[in-house]
């Protein structure tokens, strides 16, 4: 079953890089030069890994997160006319959000490792060392990617047993940031939030901190809507709205990605025969959209079965970490699992006009050198973790994450 696994954690990537590769020759022979460059050092970088134990990551874990800080703190330092999310390395340019993900799932790893059993106080603790990386990567500004800090937080510390205390703050979140805008029924939501609380029995100290979180959110929100948030954010966001209306400014790439996608018909209309990307009407299709530039010259078939190895890849990863009894290796294969997970389902929902523009790249398909080096030094951790996990099968079984 370990070969088994590890075959398909090398197939599924090499063979979704080839489609990403041959669609970017399409599109643009620099870019499919480029990422090769790019998916070589990747594979490399997973093959060293492979022989790095993983008690490595589990030692310099905080070193990590905090190289990661400040990398986000020099970037954005750096003097920019527009989003600062790139530093610029020769005649490359490296985007060190990706890299505070990978080192913020090792901390969370180490974290949990550490204390195991997740009361409220070590909840609270790990939440503000989420919201370090977050903000700063918010206010680059790159909203979609300062998401995932949280989504991994979420994901990790339910599964680690922080049940409905975490719940909470996924649900009634968002919720807080839509109210927010009409003081009134922030208000009436804020008493009912107190009400729902005593409701469920949680206790004083939890109350507190959950309110004092819930205004913060509320206060907070208007100014990143007004001032954090660049106004072609703010237009994508309304655009995915009101996709009709705008279909001539902001909802363009969403429209014309949907018009690709649906172009292509089961099998496609062949490479270097794509209208709406060769016509130029379809924006970003190296990187947001290279999921519909796929659609309309592969078809319906070639992009079924990207979605469908994305998930299964996740979910064997997922698996991996399930059954293992190292609660670090465990916390790192889990998050990994859910950063392919929340890359995947964003841009592919953004390509569908699901979702608004985010940014976020689909993993081994997109054009850049940042989250392919990224995503190929994962599988070379998650590789190790099965070597090291000493078993001869693994009970796919869903019962007890932690």
């Amino acid at each position: 079953m370990r070969k088994f696994l590890a075959f398909f954690l090398l197939f599924i990537p090499l063979v979704l890089t080839a489609i990403g590769i041959l669609e970017l020759s399409s599109i643009n022979k620099f870019y499919a030069t480029r990422q090769i460059i790019w998916v070589s050092a990747g594979l490399f970088i997973a093959v060293a890994n492979y022989f790095i134990p993983s008690r490595f990551y589990n030692s310099l874990a905080p070193l990590f997160y905090i190289l990661a800080v400040l990398l986000l703190m020099v970037v954005l330092a750096l003097p920019s006319n527009g989003p600062k999310r790139w530093m610029h390395l020769g005649a490359f340019y490296f985007q060190p959000s990706e890299l505070a993900k990978l080192a913020y799932i090792f901390f969370i790893a180490r974290w949990i490792a550490k204390h195991p059993r997740l009361n409220e106080r070590r909840v609270t603790l790990l939440f503000i060392f989420t919201f370090i990386p977050f903000s700063l990567v918010l206010i680059e500004p790159d909203l979609a990617t300062s998401g995932s800090f949280f989504f991994l937080f979420t994901l990790i510390t339910f599964l680690a047993g922080a049940d409905l205390k975490i719940l909470n703050f996924i649900i009634f979140s968002p919720v807080a940031a839509i109210f927010s805008f009409k003081s009134w029924i922030f208000l009436v939501f804020l008493i009912a939030t107190l009400v729902y609380l005593r409701l469920v029995r949680m206790s004083v100290p939890y109350t507190f901190i959950f309110v004092i979180y819930i205004i913060f959110v509320g206060l907070f929100s208007p100014y990143i809507w007004f001032k954090v948030l660049k106004p072609y954010q703010r237009a994508r966001i309304v655009a995915f709205l009101e996709p009709e209306k705008y279909k001539t400014g902001p909802a363009w790439q969403i429209l014309q990605g949907e018009i690709a996608l649906g172009s292509g018909g089961l099998k496609g209309k062949g490479l270097h025969k794509g209208t709406q990307k060769g016509l130029s009407f379809l924006p970003a299709a190296h990187t947001d959209f290279i999921f519909s530039s796929i659609g309309e010259e592969m078809g319906f078939i070639t992009t079924s079965f990207i979605l469908i190895a994305l998930f299964l890849f996740s979910f064997l990863i997922f698996q991996i970490g399930y059954q293992d009894r190292d609660i670090f290796r465990r916390v790192v294969a889990i998050g990994v699992a859910g950063y392919f997970l929340y890359h995947t389902v964003l841009n592919i929902a953004t390509n569908l006009g699901m979702f608004p523009v985010s940014g976020i790249p689909l993993p081994f398909l997109t054009y850049g050198g940042s989250h392919i080096l990224v995503e190929f030094f994962m599988i070379g951790i998650v590789l190790r973790i099965l070597r090291e996990q000493g078993v001869k099968e693994l009970n796919l079984s869903t019962q007890g994450a932690f």
